[in-house]
């Protein structure tokens, strides 16, 4: 057999060519000279031009005139690359692995160029918020820069779980997107139950909304709910999609890139109902009667839903696994993929893997994954009338393996092994900071400030300060830079063996991206910064307000927290300005004047009342 690619002459039987790898095939010898013309569907190749068909012949004679060249070409590059290692300090293989460093630097995006690379990132162009300022409504990005919007009304905003899209609907009750930077008006003026993938590529919105009378059986005579046809819409080409009518509003679940949703149709009784999904439009596959789709991988390839007290997992028409039973309120995590899933079940915790059997992977509750500041996630509530709550935790791993975990039990932290076992590493932790790259993490245990590694056995640890007295913790992400805030509100830093005081009276701190600055407010007034653990500098004080620098998600909503940057809050008299942090100078990031309820009601003045009590 001749290689069609490099022209060498290969025995009969092989699959590949032995000079370049290329797949032999067998070409047979056409001596007719008729036109081919026709398509070929279905992801085959299209043949649109008109062409002779050549001979075995013409085929060999190109391949071999293709190989001299290739060699004249390889033997030129050579000689300049030749030239070009005696100028250069480095040798030939330290280029070669240059050029590929180069080449990754393009080609990966920045979302991923931290430390750890096994989840899914805020990037810079992550939409932070959509704000309004005298009657002017404007996006912020993570990066701190913003967009001012035309419309005079922005509502029931919801994002995508990796910030990069957001929709709302403007004062004519259009549908609108934010994608890339760019505003899409869909022209959609009627969508009820809105979602969006979690990479932001597909929308999902019911239209045709109406009240459908159905048999409450769980209280007797007739209820209502709400129908309506879903529809995808595809937010690169803006084309629109209708998957169903009369499904229940609010029902649909997207898998990761939104080619894919689920759903509850044909609702006749509140204990008479069917799920489906559809694949890229494609005729409904029904899950079963009285079953609910919570979460499904592209394509439908693993299908996870519940019916009245159990969830199930199942490969794609495959064989349903029953995963656990007698529950009322079901609490999940679902990976990047969708291809693992962890569940609690008996105040325990298992795992399924690609909808396989259910394995236990600790004796207790793993109550969330220990993940870094620029991970995302996101989570949705699927309720139902007489089946409690589902809650979906989409944590955006690449895999629940070689993770951190945190429980709330005796406040412990695990380890996540290859086999799905944890193992755990640490009780009694009253605070933690973690690497970038997941592979260490520092924490305080008793009195004392504790740092661990190799977490796959068992957690070495170092003590990096004893009686430290400390209950909150802040570190860099190479946990380079660790400051803590003691029981005496005194903030100190980790330096050798020993905690050097930096200021009393902390009410909040919090450290860059890089650890060279820490960041601080005295006594809720004055806001100041700590160099590499240096003296305390005074940036801003106010007379009548508050400065925070470490926020919860009771104070900043929907709000993404910048991962490149401090996000700092300052209220003074009636206005609150956010402020991003570059070193010692403060970026104004955007304002607003403080709304009567604001002001009447006091989250600061409401948390030390609330600590109060607790005061013995």
């Amino acid at each position: 057999m001749i290689c069609s690619k490099c022209g060498q002459e290969c025995a009969d039987g092989l699959k590949f060519c032995t000079n370049c790898g290329a797949e032999l095939v067998e070409i047979e010898v056409v001596e007719t000279t008729e036109m081919v013309t026709g398509t070929v569907i279905e992801g085959k190749a299209e043949v649109v031009a008109e062409e002779k068909i050549t001979t075995e012949v013409a085929i060999i004679e190109e391949a071999k005139e293709t190989k001299e060249n290739e060699k004249k070409k390889a033997k030129k590059e050579k000689a300049v690359k030749t030239d070009a290692d005696e100028k250069k300090p480095f040798g030939k293989g330290k280029l070669v692995l240059a050029c590929v460093a180069i080449l990754l630097l393009i080609f990966i995006p920045a979302v991923l160029l931290s430390g750890d690379d096994s989840y899914m990132k805020r990037s810079k162009d992550a939409i932070q918020n959509i704000t309004e300022d005298d009657g002017t409504y404007y996006v912020r990005f993570a990066d701190g820069e913003s967009m001012k919007l035309d419309d005079s009304d922005v509502t029931s905003e919801v994002y995508s779980m990796d910030r990069s899209a957001v929709c709302y609907f403007n004062e004519d009750d259009e549908l609108v997107i934010i994608k890339d930077r760019e505003v899409i008006r869909t022209g959609i003026d009627e969508a009820y139950g809105v979602r969006v993938s979690n990479e932001g590529k597909t929308v999902a919105y019911f239209s045709d909304y109406e009240l459908a009378s159905y048999d409450n059986t769980l209280y007797g005579g007739l209820g209502s709910i709400a129908v309506g046809t879903l529809n995808l819409y595809y937010i690169k080409n803006g084309e629109t999609l209708e998957i169903a009518e009369e499904a229940v509003i609010n029902s649909a679940v997207l898998s990761p890139n939104g080619e894919t949703v689920a759903y509850v149709a044909e609702y006749d009784a509140s204990d008479d109902f069917k799920g489906f999904y559809s694949v890229k439009g494609k005729e409904p596959v029904e899950v079963g009667k009285e079953k609910r789709v919570f979460a499904i991988a592209d394509k439908g390839a693993y299908v996870y839903y519940s019916d009245d007290d159990r969830i199930y997992a199942q490969k794609k028409r495959k064989e349903e696994e029953k995963l656990a039973s007698d529950l009322y309120n079901v609490n999940v995590f679902m990976n990047a993929d969708h291809t693992e899933m962890l569940f609690w079940s008996d105040e325990k915790t298992y795992a399924t893997v690609k909808a396989g059997e259910k394995k236990k992977v600790a004796g207790e509750q793993l109550n969330y994954a220990i993940l870094e500041n620029d991970a995302v996630t996101d989570a949705i509530y699927l309720s139902t009338e007489q089946r409690g709550t589902i809650t979906v935790n989409y944590t955006g791993l690449d895999t629940f393996k070689e993770k951190l975990y945190y429980s709330n039990y005796n406040s412990e932290i695990f380890y996540m092994l290859k086999k799905f076992e944890a193992e755990k590493i640490a009780s009694n932790v009253s605070d933690y900071a973690v690497a970038d790259n997941g592979e260490s993490i520092v924490y305080i245990y008793g009195s004392d400030i504790i740092k661990a590694t190799r977490f796959a056995k068992g957690g070495e640890k170092t003590k990096l300060l004893n009686n430290a007295d400390a209950y909150r913790i802040y570190a860099d992400g190479k946990l380079k830079h660790i400051y803590f805030l003691n029981w005496e509100d005194e903030l100190c830093y980790v330096k050798g063996k020993k905690g050097k005081r930096i200021a009393d009276d902390v009410t909040t701190a919090t450290v860059s991206a890089d650890g060279s600055y820490c960041y601080y407010v005295v006594e809720g007034e004055e806001f100041c910064f700590s160099k590499n653990g240096g003296k305390e500098k005074e940036l801003l004080t106010v007379d009548e307000g508050y400065v925070k620098c470490e926020f919860d998600l009771d104070d900043l909503g929907e709000e993404a927290i910048s991962p490149e940057k401090v996000l700092v809050k300052v209220k003074e008299d009636d206005t609150i300005t956010y402020y991003l942090m570059d070193g010692k100078k403060m970026k104004e990031f955007y304002s607003y004047e403080v709304s009567v309820i604001d002001e009447f009601f006091d989250y600061d003045d409401y948390s030390d009342f609330y600590d109060s009590m607790f005061d013995y």
